[in-house]
């Protein structure tokens, strides 16, 4: 982000962080971490004026809370709306959801350095033992779509030439029997605590791979642990959990991160081919360039089941009927500049 020089050069980095300055149409009046943000019209914006004078930003991470303060008027506009509220929402009057297409992925990265999902024909097996669809179809009210590669349709590098693994668990079974897998072998999935739906999506996996012959560990972190010390340091179990919203929709945004070697997001796998497709598309200007650069990391990275791609979530807002000029952003980051209550 752009931001100003001298403010940050006479304050620091840490006021700036709780105080700062921008040039959008609200400014920041006051922030208290983990509580929320208010903020005030700004009279000097370059753009127009906002309709409304303040709007209050409040940090609820539980579910149930959010949806709670949505139902009672507590609150206006809600977002990460948990599929498991949608009828909920559905069914109330004073309430609408409103869904999006977004650009959020859901994935289950592969430990690949020292253990059975180091072998490629388990790793595809993991991936033909899972059935996305009925993922999609039954857990997510079919509020998203199955993907093949780690990001959505709309993403630059986005490549529809990749079938995905089709939903096999006999072919699962041969490939976990060639590869010298016993039935009955215990492999751990970590993921966060606070993602209600995954969660529940987990529990299905662990289904689907027992089915094969795999029984899942889930292993739950609160997030910041999760963030910062199991997944960057390599001490997750054979799979763990990745979501990212790949905000500007270029597949750059969620593959550097994956496949580079040395990413927080990447502790086991030191690929040099994936390393020089990526730093050589960050070298040119070309769309062209870049997108085939970028289908082509897809590709390798589908071809050697680096990961299990699962579903593109639509992006769900709570909003309530008194609520006006509220337009939906498909990244998740409301805009209220043209919100107002009757």
């Amino acid at each position: 982000m752009i931001v100003p020089k001298n403010y940050i050069e006479e304050v620091g980095e840490k006021v700036f962080d709780l105080k700062p300055v921008g040039t959008g149409p609200f400014k920041v009046v006051e922030y208290t971490p983990s509580v929320g943000v208010k903020l005030e019209k700004n009279s000097e914006y370059w753009n127009g004026s906002a309709k409304v004078d303040e709007v209050h930003i409040k940090f609820i991470p539980e579910a149930s809370t959010r949806m709670a303060e949505l139902l009672s008027g507590g609150v206006d506009i809600s977002l990460n709306i948990p599929v498991a509220s949608v009828d909920t929402i559905r069914n109330n009057d004073r309430v609408k959801l409103i869904d999006v297409n977004g650009p959020t992925v859901y994935l289950l990265r592969l430990k690949t350095d020292d253990s059975i999902t180091s072998d490629v024909r388990v790793r595809k097996a993991i991936n033909m033992a899972i059935d996305k669809n009925m993922i999609v179809d039954i857990l997510l009210d079919g509020l998203g779509s199955t993907i093949t590669s780690a990001q959505g349709t709309k993403s630059l590098g986005y490549n529809p030439a990749i079938q995905a693994y089709p939903y096999d668990p006999a072919g699962a079974k041969a490939l976990l029997q060639q590869a010298g897998v016993n039935p009955g072998t215990t492999i751990t999935l970590d993921t966060r605590n606070n993602d209600d739906t995954f969660l529940e999506v987990a529990q299905v996996i662990s289904s689907y791979l027992g089915a094969v012959g795999l029984n899942v560990n889930i292993r739950t972190h609160e997030y910041g642990v999760y963030s910062s010390e199991i997944v960057p340091k390599g001490k997750t179990g054979e799979l763990f959990y990745f979501r990212w919203g790949g905000w500007t929709f270029d597949f750059d945004n969620t593959a550097y991160l994956l496949y580079h070697s040395g990413e927080r997001w990447n502790p086991y796998n030191n690929d040099e081919k994936l390393d020089a497709l990526l730093e050589k598309q960050r070298l040119t200007y070309s769309t062209e360039a870049r997108e085939s650069i970028l289908r082509e990391v897809a590709s390798y990275a589908h071809e050697n089941a680096l990961d299990i791609p699962l579903y593109n979530t639509s992006t769900l807002y709570g909003v309530s009927k008194k609520v006006k000029g509220f337009t939906p952003a498909p990244d998740d980051r409301a805009r209220y500049m043209d919100v107002y209550k009757d």
